[in-house]
């Protein structure tokens, strides 16, 4: 009877104990994944440090001038904005056909879905007033350049961001409707926006500025990001 009584025991101690396991376990899981997901984030902000370097040069090359996002090469052919900036910061990817596996280590935000990196485009995406300049109301042309150092209040305005990859608009560029599109998709997120701001980290994303600053913002600030902030003024800066 007592060894009876004794394996009873036992049993009813290993179940608690796994109890208390899998209370633990919930409690850490969250944590943990959110100091994976801050790990990431600081990579990523990392990362745009480095792209911004090779803007930095580009502009160096150019007389303050910026690329576009999809510009033209030195023969006449148009490519998006990371193939001129990425061989200025990796002397071994070239302009017409870059390297996927060193295009991952660079140009590819670490939260980024394994399934998008089936093209070749980086998970980053410019700012579409940056080199487009008739994008914001059609009263600047196609081929207008804007220079870096005529952009007013450079650290209010973003460079760079996070954008979910659209049929268009991986790598390329981010204009106006996916700050407007965010809010709606939150609104209805059964509806289908090709051009969105991705939401990669922590329900937020990160961002380069003109000035050269890398910030992390929340949804909220993102859908509250003003005129001035998205590129509104950056036309007044186009070269002469």
């Amino acid at each position: 009877m007592t060894e009876k009584l004794q394996k009873s025991f036992t049993l009813i101690e290993l179940l608690v104990v796994i109890a208390i396991i899998s209370i633990l376990a919930s409690i850490l899981l969250p944590s943990l994944n959110q100091a994976r997901e801050g790990a990431k984030k600081l990579s990523c902000l990392s990362t745009y440090r480095q792209i911004y370097l090779g803007f930095e040069l580009y502009t160096g090359n150019y007389g303050d001038y910026m690329v576009k996002p999809y510009g033209k090469r030195e023969d006449g052919s148009r490519t998006s904005w990371h193939h001129l900036i990425y061989p200025l910061i990796n002397n071994k990817a070239k302009t017409t056909d870059l390297d996927h596996e060193v295009d991952y280590t660079k140009l590819y935000c670490p939260s980024t879905a394994s399934s998008n990196k089936n093209a070749k485009y980086t998970s980053y995406s410019m700012n579409a007033y940056a080199g487009h300049l008739r994008y914001w109301s059609g009263e600047y042309g196609l081929d207008e350049y804007c220079r870096r150092g005529g952009v007013k209040t450079p650290a209010q305005v973003y460079l760079a961001g996070e954008q979910e990859p659209g049929n268009t608009s991986g790598g390329y560029c981010i204009s106006k409707a996916a700050f407007s599109n965010l809010s709606l998709y939150e609104a209805d997120p059964e509806a289908n926006y090709s051009k969105k701001m991705a939401l990669r980290h922590l329900n937020g994303a990160n961002f380069i500025f003109f000035d050269g600053h890398a910030e992390y913002a929340p949804a909220s600030k993102i859908k509250s990001f003003t005129e001035t902030a998205i590129g509104r003024w950056i036309p007044e800066a186009r070269g002469e």
